[in-house]
């Protein structure tokens, strides 16, 4: 049983990655189906509907084992949902102004931006190998959506660095909420996002006509890249700190131009191969220690805080 016990904080943090790793994959099939779902409506309308039939999938588990809902957890719920409504309307408002590349560069900021804003709030500085890894996760993905005209700073490129810091902030406030349940983070926060979405979504004309396509896309992003995958990412940050959190979630970029490739039949560019390379040795170095690291803290694993940095 001690040897269990002992076991038990590795086993959940490999699990963690895993979640982490699925919930990039996810998102990175979402631009796919986001381009398609945008052929027929706009982009609030898109937010209103993922938000909405996620937050309904969410309440599910919460009700039928009759969960209770804490004033702490609503208040954190509420936080992490004004967070993530947040960084996806000014993602969406950048990306009207900008291109989709430099777009997903700027949003990628947050892999860096995460380690400081977890040390602002957890007093706890990230280790050196960590910040290194985010850098070099960075890089990579400024390699794989670089274009031929480069990046430069406009309107729409400071609207999505805004987004960049939300979406650090959202990382951090899961950690922030774990102790929490899981089930009832996720559906808040789905609440929240769809409640804030319903103003702007509501406001303009909806297709008489969408087309089938769109729509199997919309229900996609709903069950995929909405609410299973905030599902896995809320359950993964009660095992995992923000930082190495925010640089595996990353690797949505590395699966979005791989499906891209795969079923859009985009060509392999030399950049998004060595972009795709320096994502994943980023991912190595933060999580190679991981299998021979011994956890300090076993009497409470389910806290983020309690692990130690790689």
């Amino acid at each position: 049983m001690e040897v269990m016990r002992q076991d038990s904080p590795d086993r959940l943090q490999r699990q963690a990655i895993v979640f982490c790793l699925l919930t990039g994959a996810i998102w990175g099939f979402g631009f796919i189906a986001t381009s398609q779902s945008l052929s027929a409506f706009g982009a609030f309308q898109v937010l209103l509907i993922r938000f909405a039939g996620a937050a309904a999938l969410a309440w599910i588990p919460v009700l039928t084992n009759r969960k209770s809902i804490t004033r702490q957890s609503l208040t954190r719920g509420v936080v992490c949902g004004l967070f993530l409504f947040g960084a996806f309307a000014l993602q969406t408002l950048g990306l009207d102004l900008t291109e989709a590349g430099s777009n997903a560069f700027f949003t990628s900021a947050n892999v860096v931006l995460v380690p400081f804003l977890a040390w602002a709030v957890f007093r706890k500085p990230p280790a050196l190998r960590q910040f290194g890894a985010c850098l070099l996760c960075f890089a990579g993905i400024g390699l794989m959506g670089w274009t031929a005209g480069g990046f430069s700073l406009r309107t729409g490129d400071l609207l999505s660095l805004g987004c960049a810091l939300l979406f650090a902030c959202h990382i951090v406030s899961l950690q922030w909420a774990a102790g929490q349940d899981p089930d009832v983070i996720n559906a808040i926060q789905m609440s929240v996002a769809a409640l804030l979405s319903a103003v702007p979504g509501l406001s303009v004309r909806w297709p008489a006509h969408p087309g089938l396509l769109p729509v199997l896309s919309l229900v996609y992003l709903i069950a995929g890249s909405t609410w299973l995958a905030f599902w896995l990412q809320t359950r993964a940050q009660e095992h995992l700190e923000a930082s190495r959190a925010s640089l595996l979630l990353a690797t949505e970029s590395l699966w979005a131009n791989l499906f891209a490739v795969i079923f859009l039949k985009e060509r392999l560019s030399p950049a998004m191969a060595a972009g795709g390379l320096l994502i994943l040795t980023a991912v190595y170095l933060t999580e190679q220690p991981a299998s021979v690291r011994k956890t300090a803290s076993t009497t409470e694993p389910s806290s983020a805080t309690q692990t130690e940095e790689p």
